[in-house]
């Protein structure tokens, strides 16, 4: 609990932060009573902070106001003020880019929202872009993947559930579904498989996604997306979403191996349209899983099921390499993986080279 002594709150708060060059102490005097502003430059509005807090204050010196705190409190400018008496509450509301004030003879303190916006803008998706469709997608503002999810379903079935994960990083989680459409059980695993983490830090969804998958399935049981029409579409067909703070992708519980074969322009065709690419995609699936053990096999162990006229070809191919059938095989599939790698990992004017 903080103390009415203000040097002491204020004690407190440097001996936390020791020397952080980002860390700001600004004190007036309003009506003979000492009140300081403690905030994080980094990650606040220093204009803001200017002209709606500082201003707004000094403009008080001439209130007459038996309770300052109160006086101050209900006439600040700002939609997100909210107070706290306790110092983890201040630590956090700092953390969180708040302008804490501090008032003397007064054990807690005001929290007015002031965030500097350190985020990027909507873009269109990177890894799941279609010709058809929306256009904009998730990017690592939680409150705007929010907000892209509720543009789209305005229903109040709609629950979000928020929770704090990270030792350290503390950041937001929340679980999504429609409470008319998904099935009660899902949701119940969701909150059970959530409660194991324990973990220091949470920087990315797929921290979640690694402690909350089913290790016991050789597939996949969940899946993420950075489309908010493709998430807004799991939510509609009783699936829920895990969004977490700082990540552009969200996590859908849960994941069917036919899931897989969808695209996401799939929802924008006919159905005959989309019915037969899906077709094409097993049956490429299909190809790519089974020929190169088939290869092997025909060519190493199985010489009569090969015609003989494409026997003898691919025995004339196979007398100059000097590696069994097997060997090739490994050796063409490490080839492909070097060469996805590296045009994923070298930056953009380098891979082309």
């Amino acid at each position: 609990m903080l103390e009415k002594d203000i040097d002491k709150n204020i004690a407190f708060v440097k001996n936390k932060f020791g020397n952080a060059p980002d860390i700001s102490f600004r004190e007036y005097i309003v009506d003979k009573k000492k009140l300081v502003l403690v905030f994080n430059e980094s990650i606040t509005e220093g204009a803001n902070i200017n002209n709606f807090i500082l201003k707004k204050i000094t403009s008080f010196n001439n209130a007459a106001t038996n309770d300052l705190y109160n006086f101050v409190f209900n006439n600040l400018p700002n939609n997100k003020v909210k107070e706290g008496k306790d110092y983890t509450e201040l630590l956090n509301y700092i953390y969180n880019g708040f302008v804490i004030i501090l008032i003397d003879g007064y054990d807690k303190f005001i929290a007015v929202e002031e965030k500097k916006n350190l985020y990027r803008s909507i873009t269109e998706p990177m890894t799941e872009q279609t010709i058809s469709g929306p256009k904009d997608s998730f990017n690592e503002s939680y409150m705007t993947n929010i907000g892209l999810i509720r543009k789209r379903i305005k229903s109040d079935n709609l629950k979000i559930e928020e929770s704090v994960y990270g030792k350290e990083t503390k950041n937001k989680l929340s679980v999504l579904y429609m409470d008319n459409i998904v099935q009660e059980d899902l949701v119940i695993e969701v909150r059970n498989r959530l409660k194991k983490i324990n973990i220091d830090a949470i920087l990315d969804s797929s921290y979640v996604e690694e402690i909350i998958n089913d290790n016991n399935s050789s597939f996949p049981t969940l899946i993420t997306t950075e489309r908010p029409d493709l998430a807004v579409m799991s939510l509609l067909e009783g699936r829920v979403l895990i969004v977490v703070e700082n990540s552009p992708y969200v996590i859908v519980i849960p994941t069917f191996f036919v899931d897989l074969f969808h695209a996401p322009e799939d929802n924008y065709q006919k159905s005959i349209n989309v019915t037969f690419t899906r077709v094409i995609r097993m049956i490429s699936f299909i190809l790519a899983i089974i020929l190169p053990s088939f290869y092997i096999a025909i060519t190493t162990y199985n010489h009569e099921t090969i015609p003989t006229s494409l026997l003898v070809n691919f025995a004339s191919q196979r007398a100059t390499v000097p590696f069994p059938a097997v060997v090739e095989a490994l050796g063409m599939i490490l080839v492909f993986e070097v060469l996805r790698e590296s045009d994923v990992r070298l930056p953009k004017f380098s891979g082309s080279a």
